[in-house]
């Protein structure tokens, strides 16, 4: 079960990267782009621990290091979202 669960969180992060893409593709963010990047470190993690799970009781620091990285993307989201919510004139 926990198997099936990883997976769909890795399909769930792929659908959010390209969501993240086309919004990028339209308007040429730099907020998205720093969120992509995020992102695609935050896919990096998952599928690590899909193919080596026991990595993940070895390395405490590891679940600190995506924590932080997951700050960089909802980072670079919000900064895209404040960026077009106060935008004047469009």
């Amino acid at each position: 079960m926990a198997q099936v669960s990883g997976i769909v969180s890795f399909i769930s992060m792929l659908m959010l990267l390209a969501a993240l893409f086309l919004l990028w593709w339209k308007s040429r963010s730099i907020w998205l782009l720093i969120a992509m990047a995020g992102e695609l470190i935050t896919l990096g993690f998952r599928a690590l621990l899909l193919v080596a799970p026991s990595l993940a009781g070895n390395q405490p620091t590891l679940f600190t290091l995506w924590s932080l990285v997951g700050l960089l993307a909802t980072g670079g989201l919000l900064g895209y979202a404040v960026t077009e919510t106060t935008r004047s004139g469009d």
